[in-house]
């Protein structure tokens, strides 16, 4: 299969993800994403009117550990989100309120209270659009990672590779989310590229030229201005350079130094966006921590293998399926290692160590193009079947048929089970969110019956917060690592001066194949179960310090009769 065959299906599976992406974005924001998109909306907005970048928290207490701080945003997202409102529908202004209380505990409040919207333009904001940008960005990816990846299989092979990781269903239920991990992954794919090609170079003997190592530094720094963890792309070079070619190559210096000089120009802009990850990074290497995010990584790739069969019963196997693949491929990739392999290595080291939940399904969204080239060059090992590049291919006889086919079966399997995957898929505007109309009876509630400078607690307090203009805070880790114990709860409460707790009782009406639900307010209220048994959250524990003042079909309005 010639090269400019192979460029025109990866243009055509691009084209074709981008088309059946945007044809299925939904109207309305998923209530288990909807508070990171208030954060991007108001740092947006921050940056549209001039405001300090960082104006975000609503409320902070000082006396919560590291691992409970979540104020870490880098600002391509939010740029871009204030870029499309900017060129869309007007908005009213956003002014965000600065207090001090006496105790030292800051409170952050917007005046005057954003109205939710209708179900497609919550804020006023067109969610459709900023989803179907998104899109774009990822269908970006996937030319991005098979120009770093079409050395690594062969050209029918390589389309395989597009086409499973365009289709992926949990990328395909992402995104109806408004998250970073799209952007990420385009930018991420085009530095692999990159790389390669300053390899590749490097080992045809021919100049690198200028525009390539500053291209490969400016990808690393948008990849780093999108998410925070694409600092493990600093080590992965240098790593990469030493072991590769035994030495540090002025052209990943200059690389190197371009990021450098964007981050510079980021944080005298800005400011530091990392505060949360860096007060997370003195509790790594804590043993409960480790032990905890491993259980969940591994859990969580059984729940990423979970659309590839049609019965959960069968996730297990299938994961183990996968992985086997995966190691077949990997092994026949020994001599074909780049950059993503070390990348990977440090990536999941990364999730593993810091105390950031960091086995969330979403952190393996950088890994799984990674796992999906081994799965596929597993496939083309069982076949026999070399890249086109190789110098034993030319030499070698063609595969017999048969061993062909079974190779090929497991990735036909997948496409199969893909299919399965998207048929059980809901469709419509989504059924839960900020516009749903108990959340809105349930804000219109908190809003009639607080002061403004009354405190809420609530697992969404970036969005309470913007709709009805009172300072909100979400109420602590409940268990694994961080977890705080009643006497610590309550003090907390006590310094922040709570007042109302507003709780979601019912689960996401969503439940696709990845079940995006919320669970954590039904742990504070009712509580969990692990191996260890069930174990009653902190309002079943302390029923006689609640009382219940409002209620409706998902959501519960509790007073803390400790204040």
């Amino acid at each position: 299969m010639s090269r400019r065959a192979v460029l025109a299906g990866v243009l055509f599976l691009a084209l074709a993800v981008a088309g059946v992406f945007c044809a299925g974005v939904r109207a309305g924001l998923l209530w288990w994403g909807m508070d990171d998109f208030t954060a991007y909306v108001v740092l947006g907005r921050n940056l549209a009117d001039g405001l300090p970048y960082d104006r975000l928290d609503t409320v902070h207490d000082p006396g919560l550990p590291p691992s409970h701080l979540h104020d870490s945003f880098p600002p391509f997202l939010p740029l871009l989100i204030a870029t499309l409102e900017r060129f869309g529908a007007p908005r009213g202004a956003t002014s965000l309120v600065e207090e001090f209380r006496a105790d030292g505990v800051r409170v952050r409040v917007e005046q005057p209270p954003a109205p939710p919207g209708d179900a497609e333009h919550p804020f006023g904001f067109d969610t459709k659009t900023i989803k179907r940008v998104l899109v774009v960005f990822f269908a970006l990816s996937l030319v991005g990672f098979a120009l770093a990846f079409r050395r690594q299989l062969p050209g029918p092979a390589l389309l395989a590779f597009v086409a499973l990781l365009g289709f992926h269903p949990y990328l395909f239920a992402f995104k109806e989310l408004v998250r970073a991990e799209l952007p990420f992954l385009a930018f991420l794919a085009f530095w692999f590229a990159s790389v390669e090609a300053l390899d590749r170079r490097r080992a045809e003997q021919r100049p690198a030229g200028a525009l390539l190592p500053v291209a490969c530094g400016a990808l690393l720094y948008l990849a780093y201005a999108t998410r925070s963890a694409a600092v493990v792309l600093v080590p992965a070079l240098l790593v990469w350079d030493v072991w590769r070619w035994r030495r540090l190559r002025v052209t990943s210096l200059v690389a190197l130094a371009v990021a450098a000089l964007g981050y510079v120009v980021q944080k005298h802009a800005l400011g530091s966006v990392e505060g949360g990850y860096v007060a997370q990074a003195q509790d790594m290497f804590s043993p409960a921590i480790l032990i905890e995010n491993a259980s969940q990584l591994v859990w969580k790739f059984e729940k990423l293998c979970d659309p590839m069969v049609f019965d959960h019963a069968l996730e297990l196997p299938a994961a183990l399926f996968v992985l086997a693949l995966a190691v077949v491929g990997a092994g026949a990739r020994l001599r074909r290692l780049g950059v993503w392999d070390v990348f990977a290595a440090g990536y999941l080291a990364m999730i593993v160590l810091l105390p950031t939940h960091s086995a969330w399904l979403r952190y393996l969204i950088p890994l799984l193009p990674v796992l999906l080239l081994d799965v596929v060059a597993g496939a083309c090992r069982l076949a026999g079947w070399r890249p086109d590049d190789d110098p034993r291919a030319a030499d070698a006889p063609a595969p017999p048929r048969a061993r062909l086919l079974l190779g090929m079966a497991p990735l036909a399997l997948l496409f199969v089970a893909y299919g399965g995957a998207y048929a059980s898929f809901d469709r419509g505007p989504l059924r839960t969110g900020l516009t749903d109309p108990d959340t809105v009876a349930a804000y219109a509630y908190v809003a009639a019956n607080t002061a403004p400078d009354e405190i809420v607690v609530s697992s969404k307090n970036r969005t309470l917060t913007l709709v009805t203009g009172r300072p909100a805070l979400p109420y602590p880790q409940l268990h694994a690592y961080g977890a705080l114990s009643d006497a610590e709860m309550t003090a907390h409460f006590e310094r922040i001066g709570a007042r109302l707790f507003l709780l979601k009782h019912s689960p996401a009406a969503e439940v696709g194949p990845y079940g995006m639900l919320e669970h954590s307010d039904r742990q504070f209220l009712e509580g969990w179960e692990d191996e260890d048994g069930f174990h009653p959250g902190y309002l079943a524990r302390h029923p006689d310090e609640f009382e219940e003042r409002y209620r409706n079909d998902d959501f519960v309005v509790y007073a803390w009769r400790g204040r």
